[in-house]
């Protein structure tokens, strides 16, 4: 038994963990895919937003392009009516098509040489040159009248970091002439990025063909993440150098520090590179705090299982103390009831019989019952009667039904159950047992002693009541509280009254006259309990007042318990009459 505990115990401990552990896979299961649910949705955003700036940026630089290539036909075209420009004209031409875009763009117009002779802010007499910038170099190195973009530089007039596209112009014999170049200042760039809707540790940068940062969004107080600085993630230079058009990875640390998910484009329209990023931190915000309510309730499940496991453990201790406790005490009881002589039945509520003792299984068997010893039977239809011995009516169905049922509390009677060899006399109780079960307990008790006994102080009376008549004396007795309950029938022939008249009376109830302190030393024996001796009294009789003597000794129970009082009485009424 032990060994069974200690197995469901074992495979109990064993069920509460594998719950545990299934639903903490389930809820990191689910985590799991949110997370790259939430991922994937992040991606896409960035790669979307991504896609949305190189568009916004590309469409600028058309835009610049086309103005470009106007202005270099037109300044061609003067050069072919006139052979010669005049500063009026051309700026004339730039404030016209600057008009077509917005005012970050700032054209300029330059000799063949690179000094800048056309456009805003120009010293006539200290031309800037810009022969040095690669963005002219390659405009008058090609022949092909592309528009080259330049990488981010500090300009010498403006002041100011910028970016400028560059288109050559031709003289009428296709000898190079100069450039027209548009000067953009990086901040369109960020005025461009602040149009996509990024948390306070998002970015949207761009950065040239030697990865100097032209433009970030938001603006960082981060020295290494100020315009022209080259600092930024081993993963995105990982990107870069591999050659590919576009790119979404994760960079645990950029430039800033700050852990988050990008998305590259390598530009078109501009040799730029274009980078969006969102911070873990922010975009993980939601799903780490699903993991906190998630981690709560893990926590919280494993409590109360653990909880509920050891009340139920608890619950199962108990039950199997209790089982014991019951166990123990059935064996007690039923080496209790085997002990008694008493031949003993326990009914169900249908009355059938469940258990027997020791003394019933002896009878049945000294008696030559069903070796089953009538358990599982009816009691009554069976078990009562031949089957054991018994030749006289059981108690009726009905009267058993009510007693199991708790309708009629006991039941009892004596019946004769001779043998071949003797005569017996048993006494059958039925009595209805306490508890939530209906049932009830049957006991045969062998009373064939006591019906001896009584027919043998039956005859033993019969005798005394002969001699009794044969005296002129008679008996009486009296109860506990001092009151007649039984007077011989010599009593009547005496007295001339009938005893049914006394019984219930006490001593002074009877008396007429008679001293005051004798009565009273008489009352005081009979309160005390003590055997009184000659008693004498008068009493009224039919046939005139007569004068009794009285002897009486108290009698006990065995408990010392006083039950009242036995005696003798005589009639001294002649002898009253010689002594007076």
């Amino acid at each position: 038994m032990r060994t069974q505990r200690r197995s469901i115990k074992s495979t109990f401990i064993i069920s509460v963990i594998a719950v545990n552990i299934f639903v903490s896979g389930l809820m990191a299961y689910g985590l799991l895919t949110e997370r790259e649910r939430q991922e994937n949705e992040v991606r896409s955003s960035l790669e979307n937003m991504a896609l949305l700036l190189e568009q916004n940026i590309s469409n600028d630089a058309s835009k610049i392009d086309i103005v470009l290539k106007a202005i270099s036909s037109e300044l061609e075209a003067v050069l072919q009516t006139k052979g010669h420009f005049d500063e009026a004209s051309v700026n004339s031409i730039l404030n016209q098509r600057s008009a077509w875009l917005n005012e970050d763009v700032e054209f300029r117009v330059t000799d063949e040489s690179g000094n800048l002779k056309y456009g805003n802010s120009i010293d006539n007499k200290h031309y800037q040159s810009i022969s040095d910038l690669d963005y002219f170099i390659n405009a008058k190195t090609n022949n092909d009248k592309k528009t080259f973009v330049s990488n981010l530089f500090f300009g010498r007039v403006t002041k100011s970091w910028i970016i400028a596209f560059g288109h050559r112009y031709n003289f009428p014999d296709g000898r190079f002439a100069g450039i027209i170049s548009a000067r953009v200042l990086v901040s369109h760039f960020t005025d461009q990025m602040s149009g996509l809707h990024l948390g306070k540790n998002d970015i949207a940068l761009l950065r040239d063909t030697n990865k100097a940062l032209i433009s970030r969004f938001p603006p960082s107080d981060i020295p290494t993440q100020q315009v022209g600085t080259k600092t930024f993630s081993k993963e995105l230079q990982a990107v870069i150098e591999s050659g590919v058009r576009e790119q979404t990875f994760h960079t645990p640390q950029a430039g800033d520090r700050i852990e988050r998910t990008q998305a590259y484009r390598r530009l078109t329209a501009v040799p730029f590179h274009l980078v969006v990023g969102m911070s873990s931190e922010d975009y993980m915000a939601g799903w780490r705090s699903t993991l906190v309510k998630a981690v709560i309730i893990a926590l919280a499940f494993l409590l109360i299982t653990t909880f509920a496991a050891w009340r139920m453990q608890s619950f199962i201790a108990k039950n199997d103390e209790l089982t014991t406790q019951i166990r123990r005490q059935r064996d007690q009881m039923l080496t209790f009831l085997d002990s008694m002589p008493q031949h003993i039945a326990v009914l169900d509520q249908e009355g059938r019989i469940t258990l027997v003792n020791k003394a019933w299984r002896d009878f049945s068997i000294a008696n030559g019952g069903p070796s089953n010893y009538c358990i599982g039977e009816i009691y009554g239809s069976v078990c009562c009667g031949p089957d054991i011995g018994l030749e006289t009516p059981s108690p009726s169905a009905q009267t058993i039904y009510d007693i199991v049922e708790g309708r009629l509390f006991r039941f009892s009677m004596d019946y004769p159950c001779d043998s071949p060899s003797e005569k017996r006399w048993f006494r059958l109780d039925i009595a209805s047992l306490a508890g939530d079960e209906p049932g009830a307990i049957v006991s045969h008790t062998n009373v064939t002693q006591h019906y001896e006994m009584e027919e043998k102080l039956r005859a033993s009376r019969d005798r005394f009541a002969a001699f009794a008549e044969a005296s002129s004396d008679w008996f009486w007795e009296m109860d506990w509280n001092l009151r007649f309950s039984w007077f011989s029938q010599r009593f009547w022939h005496v007295t001339g009254r009938d005893p049914a008249t006394i019984i219930g009376k006490r001593r002074e109830d009877l008396i007429v006259e008679i001293d005051p302190d004798a009565l009273e030393r008489h009352l005081a024996d009979l309160r005390a309990h003590r055997a009184f001796r000659d008693f004498q009294y008068p009493i009224d009789t039919p046939a005139g007042q007569k004068y009794f003597r009285v002897s009486g000794i108290p009698f006990f129970a065995d408990d010392g318990m006083f039950l009242g009082y036995r005696g003798t009485g005589t009639e001294i009424t002649a002898l009253k009459e010689i002594e007076a």
